[in-house]
Formats: C-alpha cells, sequence, structure tokens
C-alpha cells in the first residue's frame, strides 16, 4: 500500500475534527433567553413572598408588643387612681368629689390615716387633670381649717407627679363622668362645664375611662389594635346624699 499524500491526511484530520466538534454540539445542553427569564421571575416572587410573610409577622409581633404595653401602663396608672379614689370618703362634713370637676380635671379629697386616730387632723386634696396627652396628679396638702370648718388647702400645688404618658379622652363620652342618684337609679351628672358646690355633693360615684397609648407612642389602627380605652370607677356612697344637713361618709 503507497503512503497517503500530505493533502489526503489533512481532509481526513479536518473531517474527523467536525465531526468531534458537531458530537460535543450535540452533547452540550445549553439555557435559552426565555428559561433564563422564567427562572429570574420565579426567583422575584419567592423572594417578594418571603419578604411579605416576614414583613407581616414582624407587624403582628410589633402590635401585640404594643398592646402589651399599653394594657400594662393603663393598669398601673388606673390602679394608682383607684387606690386614691377609694381612700376619698374621709369625714362627716366633707363631700369627697369637690367643685370644679370637669369631664377631664377630677378634683377630690383623700386620706389615710392610722386606725388608732380617732379624727383627720390634716387632709390631702388632689387634682387629676389631662394635659397634652399627659395625665397629672396635683396634690396639695391642707393648711388649716377642720371638718366643721372645711378644710383650707394652698393655691398652688405640692407635688405634682405624672400618672400617665400618651392618654387622650375617649373618642366618645367623657373621661371622668360623675353620677348622683335619682331615686334609686344612678343618672350622669352633667356639669356645665364645672360641677358646682351643690352637685359635687351629690356625686355617689366617678367613672373613668382612658384612651391609652403603648409606650412607643403608635396609634395605628382602630382603637384596640394598639391603643386601649381603659373603664374603672369608685363608688363614693350606697345611698343618696341627704339635700340638707350633714352628709354620712360613703353611706
Amino acid at each position: 500500500m503507497s503512503p497517503e499524500s500530505g493533502p489526503a491526511r489533512t481532509r481526513r484530520a479536518r473531517a474527523a475534527i467536525r465531526r468531534t466538534a458537531a458530537r460535543i454540539s450535540r452533547d452540550t445542553s445549553g439555557v435559552t433567553l426565555i428559561e433564563m427569564l422564567v427562572a429570574i421571575v420565579t426567583g422575584l416572587i419567592v423572594t417578594g413572598a418571603a419578604f411579605t410573610i416576614l414583613e407581616f409577622s414582624l407587624s403582628q409581633t410589633a402590635r401585640i408588643a404594643d398592646r402589651t404595653s399599653a394594657n400594662q401602663r393603663g393598669r398601673i396608672a388606673m390602679e394608682k387612681l383607684q387606690l386614691e379614689l377609694h381612700s376619698s370618703c374621709v369625714t362627716i362634713l366633707v363631700n369627697p368629689i369637690q367643685k370644679e370637676s370637669t369631664s377631664t380635671d377630677l378634683i377630690f379629697l383623700s386620706k389615710t390615716a392610722p386606725a388608732a386616730e380617732p379624727f383627720f387632723t390634716s387632709m390631702t386634696m388632689h387634682e387629676v387633670y389631662l394635659s397634652e396627652k399627659t395625665l397629672y396628679d396635683a396634690v396639695f396638702y391642707s393648711i388649716g381649717g377642720t371638718e366643721s370648718t372645711k378644710w383650707k388647702f394652698a393655691a398652688k400645688p405640692n407635688a405634682t407627679t405624672v400618672l400617665l404618658t400618651g392618654v387622650s379622652a375617649p373618642s366618645s363620652g367623657p373621661m371622668f363622668e360623675y353620677l348622683r342618684y335619682t331615686g334609686t337609679s344612678l343618672t350622669t351628672l352633667l356639669p356645665s362645664p364645672k360641677l358646682t358646690e351643690p352637685e359635687a355633693k351629690l356625686a355617689a360615684k366617678v367613672n373613668i375611662r382612658l384612651l391609652v397609648s403603648p409606650e412607643s407612642g403608635s396609634t395605628k389602627g382602630p382603637v384596640g389594635d394598639r391603643q386601649i380605652e381603659m373603664t374603672s370607677s369608685a363608688v363614693m356612697r350606697l345611698t343618696p346624699a341627704t339635700e340638707v344637713g350633714q352628709q354620712e361618709p360613703c353611706e
């Protein structure tokens, strides 16, 4: 057999290279542009859904934390106010609720003393009022007077403490509501705009309603979502007040 010439070998080598390249091209799988776009869109949808779930979870966690904060803060302030009001029926000749009380300004007398003390030698007047979403408790100590001559107090408070911040009057109804007996039923006293002395004398019960915000100050959503409306009451007497003569304390 005669040896193969150079040009023939070259043609055969080129043909082999072409066959190998064709086989490699057939065996290698690629990604089309449409497939790439579908993959990208699918990834974006999954990522968006994950972030939506995460955002919802964080929002729910924050909402529950705010409700808990508002509830705790409101209960502490309400309990302190209740304790002071429950010590307001202090003497026979003095009315617990004082004149000039309004729907956002509660003025009352309160006092505690050792059981061995037969009568009070001093008295404390509280003025609980709302100012710029803060509930204050101004305390006035008596500077004279007795049970029979009426206690006298300084014009300025001896001390003022913050009961609660982030608080406001309820959306409907008064923050402080005063009730009197009409027959055997309790009806609302309507200060215009302040209780007069005869009206204050008849006050038998005080209803308290506070709209409390969380410590974060968030007011998102309706009442009950993050803000809490808290209610309480204090009974001053169990029988109607007499129109004339002396009053028994908390009859």
